[in-house]
């Protein structure tokens, strides 16, 4: 470990005493974040075991824990033209986790994205491992780091924008053949001085399942497949005086193609599946004073029949539109604890999707043996989807104190037999605090009111009733209501 320090030290000054040579301006831009967080009942039961079985005095469903994370970007700037962009995260984790040295690099030092960005006088391009998966909105976002070619042409306020992403590749290191997953999009965009609309197209070509889940190919329960999916992404976001509005729509069509086993682990024969998904969000503002009112609409398609050959039910695997602390944003580990302790027949987690296992209670909920987000060909394929409501307001108290308040109800699209379709409602508030220019408190409470649907198929239920699993009625008040508080410290420079 100490050999490594010294290593990285000696490159990063002979790398600074290069600079003045190679750049003609150095940027550097960054945050230290420290936040808390303490959740209640995120299994939504009451008990402080997991099960009977299991009972255990030092593990309960409530938990609190720190965690942290040190984040810097820099930009090289070799000439007008010419640039190299960086990002690193140190120390991403929980306090009390020891350094991991070159074992999870991710926990200590993980270099996140490095490209290029060339001025053309036809255009910019940016070649390298940048941000990807965000578009207009955050709506179903999820900012991951790819490796594309980006290339942006302006036209005026219209910009053209044209891209090629290498997802997954496995020719190179495992001797496959066309085993990869290939992005290709291209998207208009205007903008006008106060309002703006675009549209994203994107195909995705993947040739790598098989791979991409760390097998040779399939197994037990998995299907190897080919498919060739299809995005179509228009948005709108304005401001008219004190009234704005955003919305975006997301349409996936195409199909899957399994190419070499015909049964899969729930016993129904695999055909040709098509992809028809829908994913919409639709929000007004209006800006009064210090006070700022939201109101808002979404919505995520649902697929409740395991037999036909549809996939209607749209897997968003998002972690950047957290409207609310639980049902779609930042809960506690309960993806995990509701899925695997209370219900083992089904998967729980927020609204929206999962990111790095600490998104909230009410993911996709995809019902089966396998997550949607994985492996949604290998087993039951249902997901409820989401009609979700919300109302919210923001009021600035000074120029450093703002206080934030959001309700929201969310019921199931395509709700599964014999369960109801109320997730619940949530209520949320929190404030912010600027202590210094650079400085930053915050803080928010979520309360969730869970819905009748987490009381259907629970097998542990079941079982106490005296019923069949799966069987269990809905509003038996087994499911009980969760709790999340979190803060944090932002020293930004």
């Amino acid at each position: 470990m100490k050999k490594f320090w010294i290593a990285l030290i000696a490159i990063t000054v002979a790398f600074m005493l290069a600079v003045p040579a190679m750049a003609t301006n150095v940027t550097f831009s960054g945050t230290y974040r420290v936040r808390g967080h303490w959740t209640g009942d995120s299994d939504l039961s009451d008990e402080d075991s997991f099960s009977d079985a299991t009972w255990n005095p030092r593990r309960n469903n409530d938990t609190a824990w720190y965690d942290m994370r040190f984040r810097m970007e820099t930009v090289f700037e070799v000439s007008e033209r010419l640039s190299i962009n960086t990002r690193f995260d140190a120390l991403d984790k929980a306090w009390g986790r020891p350094d991991d040295g070159f074992l999870v690099s991710d926990d200590n030092i993980d270099i996140d994205r490095i490209w290029m960005a060339i001025k053309s006088d036809w255009g910019m391009w940016d070649i390298g491992r940048m941000n990807t998966g965000v578009w207009a909105t955050s709506w179903v976002d999820r900012a991951v780091d790819g490796d594309r070619i980006k290339y942006t042409l302006p036209i005026g306020n219209l910009a053209l924008v044209g891209i090629i992403q290498k997802v997954s590749e496995n020719d190179n290191t495992q001797g496959y053949e066309d085993a990869d997953t290939d992005l290709y999009g291209i998207a208009l965009n205007y903008s006008a001085e106060n309002w703006s609309a675009g549209i994203l197209n994107v195909y995705v070509r993947n040739r790598a399942t098989g791979v991409t889940f760390g097998h040779a190919g399939p197994v037990a329960g998995q299907v190897e497949f080919d498919s060739d999916t299809y995005a179509f992404m228009p948005y709108f976001k304005g401001q008219f005086g004190p009234f704005g509005i955003q919305t975006e729509l997301r349409y996936n069509t195409g199909f899957v193609d399994p190419n070499t086993q015909t049964t899969i682990i729930n016993g129904f024969t695999v055909s040709d599946y098509d992809v028809e998904a829908w994913a919409f969000n639709l929000e007004g503002t209006y800006e009064m004073g210090p006070l700022t009112f939201q109101a808002g609409y979404a919505y995520l398609s649902g697929d409740d029949d395991l037999m036909d050959d549809d996939l209607d039910g749209y897997a968003a695997g998002s972690g950047d539109w957290e409207k609310s602390l639980i049902l779609t944003g930042l809960g506690a580990q309960a993806i995990n604890t509701w899925q695997q302790t209370r219900n083992t027949a089904a998967t729980g987690g927020n609204l929206i999707g999962i990111d790095d296992g600490v998104y909230g209670v009410l993911s996709t909920a995809t019902v089966g043996t396998a997550s949607l987000d994985q492996n949604r060909f290998a087993a039951d394929h249902r997901t409820p989807g989401a009609h979700m409501f919300y109302l919210g307001a923001d009021y600035a108290a000074t120029e450093a104190l703002s206080f934030n308040f959001l309700y929201m109800y969310a019921m199931a699209d395509d709700e599964f037999s014999g369960w109801d379709d109320d997730f619940g409602h949530e209520i949320n508030i929190g404030l912010s605090y600027d202590i210094y220019e650079n400085l930053t408190y915050s803080a928010s409470f979520g309360y969730l009111f869970t819905g009748d649907f987490w009381e259907g198929g629970n097998a542990i239920d079941d079982a106490a009733e005296g019923l069949a699993p799966g069987v269990n009625g809905v509003g038996s008040g087994n499911e009980e209501d969760m709790w999340i508080l979190t803060h944090e410290l932002v020293l930004s420079f």
